[in-house]
């Protein structure tokens, strides 16, 4: 069927780095990074204004499933929406300083099947600034519910406590991101299976 993700096109299998941009907003789940049932490393370089910033630097999914780092009156987050139904919150304790940043986010999943947990830290330029657990994930899909990937803003329903679109008033440069794929043929079974089952609710 057209709706499992190995019987499509894919600019994307096999790759491990991937970087963004502001332009990047509505984009299908399946043709950005998977950050799914994986370690990963994700990097945004980013220009804060004299005074603050706050708004969305990068997102993805929306109020039924996602997760979204931004800042919040100056301060880091990063929010992650377990079904809806559970909200973990990893942020920092001051204010991101005005300038050039390099603000990351280090998740070290538990593994051991899909839909783990595992720890998130946040850094910035370098110095570690939170952590923090995040007991559950999403297996399979995002966006059930036709959400996307955006870079800037969340142009969907909001993945977190904030207000709709929530565009970021500092300037995003880019954002780099790097998986760590540790999935065995069985996993990999299990999560074609589970994105075709979101594929066909989609419909």
């Amino acid at each position: 069927m057209r709706a499992l993700t190995e019987n499509r096109p894919s600019l994307v299998e096999g790759r491990t780095r991937f970087t963004y941009y502001r332009e990047n907003v509505r984009m299908p789940e399946l043709a950005v990074v998977n950050m799914k049932n994986t370690s990963f490393d994700l990097t945004a370089e980013l220009e804060i204004p004299k005074g603050g910033a706050e708004g969305v630097i990068i997102c993805q999914g929306g109020n039924m499933a996602g997760w979204s780092l931004y800042v919040e009156k100056g301060i880091p987050v990063y929010h992650y929406n377990w079904m809806g139904h559970e909200h973990y919150r990893v942020a920092g304790a001051q204010p991101l300083p005005s300038g050039r940043v390099s603000l990351k986010l280090v998740f070290d999943y538990d593994g051991g099947g899909l839909g783990k947990g595992g720890a998130a830290r946040l850094l910035v330029n370098g110095r570690a600034v939170a952590q923090g657990r995040i007991e559950k994930t999403v297996p399979f899909v995002f966006s059930m519910s036709g959400e996307t990937f955006d870079v800037g803003e969340d142009t969907g329903t909001p993945v977190g406590p904030y207000k709709a679109g929530f565009p970021f008033t500092g300037t995003v440069h880019r954002v780099e991101i790097e998986v760590k794929p540790a999935l065995d043929a069985e996993a990999k079974q299990d999560v074609a299976e589970g994105e075709l089952t979101g594929a066909l609710r989609a419909q």
